[in-house]
Order: structure tokens, then sequence, then C-alpha cells
């Protein structure tokens, strides 16, 4: 399991805060929801022939024999609850939820057994305003955090239940005359729900997804409306997206209108930060009347690297001031506190601590700071105040009443 220090996420509070406020103004509202459900309750919600059921749940019995599972998501205990209360019986219900998910799964960076989502689920409406609506605001999520341009939308129609039944027959066909040799697992997908194929990591089988046929021809006309309405409702509102006919999602509780948001400028490897969809069935299996609903959930580790491997700059100190003599200590403080009383968006750090010069120069590299303001004063030295900018190695000296506006112009200079 992954520990987090605070120096990881100038990031999760700030994004969590940001995130929440966000989600408020559209009116959804929190809901907490226990880390452990019974086993069968996933087994029923997300499909048995999915990686998740498989190979990837943390299950454990109590003493009377009773399966329990540490939620690998949140969708299916967001649902469990409405039910369970009456939440969204005859009602719109929008909810919210933040916390840990489990999966035994491989660690690597971005993917860890414990992980951490928010989650958004609407009950109670089927228009495909209300898709249009939970996309545009994941888009302003990022748009919020500053990282639009480090995002792409991707957008598919997996259709009904029913449709999705008959474009199975023919993907069964494809994979079967396709590819001659599948390791088990594969095998087995095969031969019980081809569909989960296209989701498939294998490299082998990644390739050959690409000329299976799509499931577009296999919608009814009703399936096609929605999903031509949702795409219209987006163009009209300016965002972006890109068909891909071979999106589906992990879970087999979806329908229709799935979506995932990955990042856009790594080629290698483009790690989901967003994915949701319709799940109109969902409610009705678990025992629910039946009630369309939409959701999403945010991968929030995904989302802090991808901040902290695009937004860098966030994290370098605008100053960082140095007195050369401990007598310089005094001074450099006073310099400090002018600094950020002032230049209130600048982050400004002082180095206190005895030792050579030379040492503490090397610390405002470490610190990636912008500028370094020396401080030289003592007892048979006049008052110098220096300013370096690392960037190009300048430096000038200047005078001591005029430091807020030259730490200004120096900071906009480079």
């Amino acid at each position: 399991m992954k520990s987090y220090i605070s120096t990881q996420p100038i990031l999760w509070q700030p994004i969590e805060e940001k995130l929440l406020k966000l989600i408020t103004n559209y009116s959804y509202k929190e809901v907490r929801l226990p880390i452990i459900e019974h086993t069968s309750l996933f087994k029923k919600a997300i499909g048995r022939t999915t990686d998740i059921i498989r190979k990837e749940l943390f299950n454990y019995a109590d003493k009377k024999g009773k399966g329990f599972t540490l939620r690998p998501e949140g969708t299916t205990g967001c649902v469990r609850a409405g039910i369970e209360l009456g939440l969204i019986h005859n009602q719109e219900q929008r909810s919210w939820y933040i916390g840990s998910m489990f999966r035994h799964d491989r660690p690597q960076k971005g993917r860890y057994r414990q992980f951490n989502q928010l989650g958004i689920e609407c009950f109670g409406l089927k228009e495909p305003e209300l898709d249009a609506e939970l996309i545009i605001l994941t888009k302003n999520i990022w748009t919020t955090l500053g990282i639009t341009n480090y995002l792409s939308l991707e957008l598919n129609s997996i259709g009904s239940i029913e449709e999705r039944e008959t474009y199975n027959k023919t993907l069964a066909i494809f994979f079967s005359n396709t590819i001659k040799a599948l390791d088990k697992a594969s095998s087995s997908k095969l031969v019980k729900d081809p569909f989960r194929l296209l989701d498939s990591k294998e490299y082998v089988i990644k390739k050959i997804v690409k000329t299976a046929p799509t499931i577009y021809s296999y919608l009814s006309d009703s399936s096609k409306r929605l999903f031509n309405s949702l795409c219209l409702l987006l163009d009209i509102n300016g965002v972006k997206y890109k068909l891909n006919n071979f999106l589906v999602r992990g879970l087999d509780y979806y329908n229709n209108t799935v979506f995932e948001w990955v990042e856009a400028n790594n080629i290698k490897s483009q790690a989901t930060i967003c994915g949701g969809g319709r799940y109109d069935n969902l409610v009705e299996k678990l025992g629910g009347f039946s009630t369309p609903a939409i959701g999403c959930a945010l991968g929030l580790e995904r989302l802090a690297i991808l901040i902290d491997n695009n937004l860098k700059q966030d994290n370098k100190l605008d100053t960082y001031i140095i007195p050369t003599y401990i007598e310089a200590n005094v001074k450099a403080m006073v310099v400090s506190e002018t600094i950020r009383t002032n230049l209130t968006k600048l982050r400004s750090l002082t180095s206190y601590e005895e030792g050579s010069f030379k040492r503490k120069l090397i610390n405002p590299y470490n610190h990636n700071s912008k500028l370094v303001i020396i401080i030289e004063t003592g007892k048979y030295i006049e008052e110098v105040i220096v300013i370096k900018a690392l960037i190009n190695g300048n430096q000038y000296i200047i005078p001591k009443d005029t430091i807020v506006n030259e730490v200004n112009k120096a900071i906009h200079l480079n």
C-alpha cells in the first residue's frame, strides 16, 4: 500500500478543495459509503467475466463464512445505499463521494492496490443533456486545475444490453477466425463474453481489436439518436472529443454512453484520469426500481501525477534569501516579510542556518528558486542587497528601499 507525505501534494488538499467546490456548484451532495461490502453485491453488479471480479478483489470471510470485499469501485456501493435509503425512487438524486478503493493489481506508477477516487453519480434522468452536463463538469474541473491541454476526451456508445448481445455474436466469430492462440484468460473471455476482449491489455489482442467490426452498426435508432444528441450538445458547448469505436469500460453495468479522459501527450501509456458512463439497468439489477443513471470517477493519484509532471513550475520558489553572516539574519527576516507582505503571490524562503556561504548557495537550486537575494552585512561590512537570477546567472546590487519593486521586476523578467 502507498503512503503520502505533505510534499507530494501541494496537490492533495488544494485539488480536493477545488473539485468539491465545483461539484457543489452543480448541486451534488456528499454520501459517505462503507469501505466493506458483501462480495455478492460486486459480483452481481460488475460482472463475473470482468478482470476486477476474476482477479482483483480483496475478499475475506467472517466467522460465519459470509463473504466480504474491500470496495474496488464506488458506484455499486452508492447504488446500494440509494436503494436502501429510498433516495433514488421517482426522484433526481445527485451524489458525490471520495475515498480509498482496493484492487489486487500489480503496483506501478499511478496504479496501486489502495488508491483514491472521487465519484460523481446522478440518478433519475435519462436525457442526453445530463450526459453532456457531466462531461462538461469534468472539463470544467480540468480548466479549474489548469490541465485542460494535457487531457483529451474519448467517447463511444456501447448500446443497450440487447444490442451488445447481438454484437457479441459477431465479435465471437471475428476473434475465433483471427486469433489462433489465446492465453487462458482471453480464451475464457472469448467463450463467455467476447466484448471483454475489446478491453484487453494484451498487445496482440489490442492490435487485432483495431480491425474488429464496430458496435455502431448494431445500435438501434434510439441508441443512435441519444449518442448523436450528446455529440451535438458537446459541439454546441465547445467540448472537443474523439470518437473511439472500441472504447469500453471494465465494468459490465454500463450501457449507451461511455467516456474517458486520457493523457493527451503520453503516447506510450495513455493513463485514464477519469472514466464513466450510463448504467441505466444497475439500480433495478440490485433490487431497486428501474432508474436511469450516469456517473464517473476520477483517479486522484493519477490526477496528482499529471499535475506534478506538467505544472512543475507551481512547485518552484520565487525567492530564496541568504544572509551571508549570522549578523545579517535579522535584516534577512525583514526583507523576507517585506516581500511576503507586498508581493503576496510569490513564494519565498529564507535560510537562517549556520554554515558556509558556498554551501548555502546550493539550496536555491535544490528548491528550484527563480531568484536568490543575498544579504551582505556584518560587523565590518556595509549592508548590501544582491539579486541573482538563477536562470541566466545575472546579478546586480539594489538600493535597500527598492526591494519590492526590484524583486517584482526581476521575477517578471526571468
